[in-house]
This record gives structure tokens, C-alpha cells and sequence, in this order.
């Protein structure tokens, strides 16, 4: 169903050639000549995508073609011609085959110029790597060029349009080192006749009080995504904590007591929410949530259909984000893209980039499809098909954003021991003893996992 989903989405999807160079274009440019002085060696710019992970919608064409359609627009724009693409096996041995190569390049200071990555979505389990598993400790390991200069001379991304939290997922005490691309933020929707919104320091221990039925709601086991199709839906249990792991130390933040109580009050929450009646709907925004033609033409998006008419009118609507144990929002960063930092022209690497984060391609081209399925550009002027009351909503819920994380095989193991107790609920089982021996056997793999990350 999924894939009869894609092809039909590649009907209402056309591709186009960008303008974005046409605008903005500033006094004293100086790309081309930049192009030209970095290609000394003779060897292309080599840009390597990964898009075998985490949720996509696949574009018009396909993922090769749109990616050479946003290279012309590169190339347009005064930025390099001689981009050469590896796009990284999306399944199978040939994956863990071009994972391991490019990890020991990397190591010896080598490999592509430039990266383009998915990330696991939110409740993904561990049987597809990412490229970079650990994202933080690859920025403190000194895998990515530095970029703040850059992106004080940069001519297509406008900086101060992007979502602060989530850009500074790629920031360490250095500096930027990754640029994100789009991010999922688990939110409820109320009607705002029956809700009253929340400070921006709202907690996790209000949530697991259990007394108030708003904050109550926005907690599922399941936050379920706005298209259930062949997966039923994105886990966020791991992102009620702002942070899991310091990165310097490699040791968990949080203790085998803590993981238990969470669980315990999560799974509570559950339980009382199911049971009761208040409107809301739990959901991940994305770029086709309110496509009219999608909505309209496949009975399999019911639940959808529903949610368009109750909130895409003018009535107020009130979004209430999953809050973390230390007060806000947690996003879920979905792509990323960075600069090694042994290439030779990193002023070539960083001009694609500039264009890859310009309001154009984040909005219009084919490229946007396969990180916001699912998510929203870190452009926070780009509202796609959404109605004015619903992205005036989410504005306020985007502001509560105190931080964002790159999902990692941590998130992972602790969405997959909840996974683990609920399948034995589901089956006529699920004791207070057997959640405990889960999370017990959960927080060891976890400590496991970060030592030999």
C-alpha cells in the first residue's frame, strides 16, 4: 500500500528546474571562482547519499535522478559541475558492504567531500545501520569540516529563518559542524474552544502525574504517524528524555530505576487515554498531511479525511508537543547533511549545501520528499498545504522546542523494550515482573551498545 501510495504521489509531484540562484545572487560572488581554484586535483566533488533509512516518500524519477535535477540547479547557480553522486544501497549485504568502506575512509581522513543522510525514524528498530550511527560522537571525533564561516558568507540558506533548536543538533562547544534538514515533533491536536495552552516549561513528571487529561493525551506508546501504512506508526517514548548519553563520556544519563519508573508511567498514560472521549488526534506534521488530492481520493487515510474537517477550517487549533523530563519539546532530527573534513574543496562541499538548505529546495524540489514524510523542514516560513489556523499552531508548539536529538541505536533499544512488553500484552500477558526484566535487559544493551560505539 505503501508503494501504490509513492506512485501516486509521484503523479502530483513535478519536478522543475530551481530559480533559487535567480534572486539571490549578492555583490562580490564569488563560487565560480572558487570552483575553479579548488579543483586542483583533477578528481570530481563526491556528494554521498544515504536514503535507506527512516521514513521517505520516494520522488518522481527516483532518488538518483532527483538528486542529478538538484545538482543542475547547483551548477546553475554558479556552484560546481562536477559532482559525482554514491548513493549508499538502501538493503542487503552491498549496504553494510559501502557502510564499512566509507566509515574506514573517513577514519583515515578520506572519503566523500560531502554527506546527505536520512535518519531512523523514531521507533525504528536496529536491523538498518545508519552511516553514522552515533552523529554527536562523529562531530566531537572530527569527522566534519567546521562550517560557521561558511555560513556567514553563505548566499541561498537564510540562517535566522531556521529552527534554532534544531540547527544547534549539529553544534558542539566548537562550532556547526552538521547542518539538519528537517525534523519530526510528536504533537496533539485540540480544538482550542477545549484546551488552554501550556508554558514552554511544562514537564514530563506534570505529564506522569496522571491528573491532567490534556497532557495525559499527548503521550502514546505510539504517537501515531499521519500515513500507518505497513508500520503503525513512530515511537517517541525515548524522546521524554532531553538528553540519554553524554557524548564526552560515553555513559548513560539516565539510571535502570529511571528507565523503569518512565516506562510504568508512559505505559499508564496509555492506558487512561484509550479510555477516553476528549477530541484530539495525535500526530507528526508533514508535507502531505493536508494534500486535498491524497485526502480525497484513498479511503485508506480515513482517520486523516477526519482530521481535515475538523481543523481545516478557520476555528483556533491548539497543539499540545510531548514534554521532556527537563521542561519543552524534543525534535527528532529525520536528515542531515555535513562536510568531511579532509576534503580538498570545501568551498565546492559547502556551496551545495547552501543551495540544499535555500527555502527552494527545502519547499519545491523532489529532495524534500524524502525528509519530509513524516517531518518538517527546518524552514520555519514553509507551511506546504496547511491550513493558516493549523500552522499558526504549530508555530507555537515549534517555539516549546528546547532541544533536538539525532535518533541513534539507543532511542532504539528503548523503544524496542516497550515494543517487547507491549507484544505481551497483546498476547494476554505483560506483569509488573516481566516489565521489569525488559527494561532490566533493555538498559544493559543500551550500556553495551555506547561502549563500543
Amino acid at each position: 500500500m505503501k508503494k501504490l501510495f509513492s506512485y501516486f504521489l509521484c503523479l502530483l509531484v513535478i519536478l522543475a528546474c530551481f530559480s533559487v540562484c535567480s534572486t539571490s545572487s549578492p555583490a562580490g560572488d564569488h563560487s565560480s571562482e572558487n570552483s575553479s581554484q579548488e579543483k586542483i586535483s583533477g578528481e570530481p566533488l563526491l556528494l554521498c547519499a544515504d536514503f535507506g533509512i527512516g521514513s521517505k516518500m520516494s520522488p518522481a524519477g527516483g532518488d538518483q535522478y532527483a538528486l542529478e535535477r538538484f545538482l543542475r540547479s547547483v551548477a546553475d547557480c554558479g556552484g560546481p559541475k562536477d559532482v559525482e553522486i554514491e548513493l549508499i544501497p538502501s538493503t542487503g549485504s552491498e549496504r553494510q558492504t559501502a557502510l564499512n568502506r566509507i566509515r574506514v575512509e573517513l577514519m583515515s581522513g578520506t572519503g566523500p567531500d560531502l554527506f546527505i543522510t536520512n535518519c531512523p525514524s523514531p521507533g525504528d528498530d536496529l536491523t538498518q545501520q545508519a552511516l553514522f550511527q552515533f552523529p554527536e560522537q562523529a562531530m566531537d571525533r572530527g569527522l566534519f569540516l567546521k562550517l560557521d564561516e561558511y555560513i556567514e558568507a553563505a548566499q541561498f540558506m537564510e540562517w535566522d529563518k531556521l529552527t534554532p533548536a534544531v540547527m544547534d543538533a549539529g553544534k558542539t562547544e566548537d562550532g556547526q559542524f552538521l547542518l539538519p534538514l528537517a525534523y519530526s515533533l510528536p504533537v496533539t491536536f485540540f480544538l482550542s474552544s477545549d484546551v488552554q495552552p501550556y508554558p514552554a516549561d511544562t514537564t514530563w513528571a506534570q505529564t506522569a502525574e496522571g491528573s491532567d487529561s490534556v497532557l495525559g493525551l499527548s503521550m502514546d506508546r505510539i504517537l501515531d504517524g499521519v500515513f500507518p501504512v505497513e508500520y503503525d506508526g513512530f515511537n517517541y517514548f525515548s524522546y521524554t528524555w532531553k538528553e540519554l548519553a553524554d557524548d564526552d563520556t560515553e555513559t548513560l544519563l539516565i539510571s535502570e530505576a529511571e528507565l523503569l519508573q518512565r516506562a510504568k508511567e508512559a505505559l499508564s498514560l496509555e492506558e487512561n487515554g484509550a479510555k477516553s472521549a476528549f477530541p484530539h488526534y495525535r500526530g507528526v506534521l508533514d508535507k502531505y498531511m493536508f494534500h486535498s488530492g491524497v485526502v480525497a481520493t484513498d479511503p485508506v487515510y480515513r482517520e486523516l479525511l477526519e482530521l481535515r474537517q475538523s481543523v481545516s477550517g478557520e476555528e483556533p487549533v491548539t497543539m499540545i508537543p510531548l514534554y521532556c523530563d527537563q521542561g519543552g519539546a524534543v525534535a527528532a532530527v529525520q536528515a542531515f547533511a555535513g562536510v568531511n573534513a579532509g576534503t580538498k574543496r570545501p568551498g565546492d562541499a559547502f556551496f551545495v549545501l547552501d543551495v540544499l538548505l535555500s527555502r527552494t529546495v527545502q519547499e519545491n524540489s523532489a529532495l524534500s520528499d524524502m525528509w519530509c514524510y513524516m517531518a518538517m523542514p527546518v524552514h520555519e516560513e514553509i507551511a506546504f498545504d496547511q491550513p493558516e489556523n493549523v500552522f499558526s499552531a504549530f508555530g507555537e508548539a515549534r517555539s516549546q522546542i528546547v532541544s533536538a536529538r539525532f535518533p541513534t541505536p539507543l532511542d532504539a533499544l528503548l523503544n524496542e523494550g516497550i515494543d517487547q512488553y507491549r507484544t505481551l500484552q497483546f498476547d494476554g500477558g505483560g506483569t509488573e515482573a516481566d516489565l521489569t526484566e525488559i527494561m532490566a535487559e533493555t538498559y544493559g544493551k543500551m550500556k553495551q551498545t555506547l561502549n563500543e560505539s
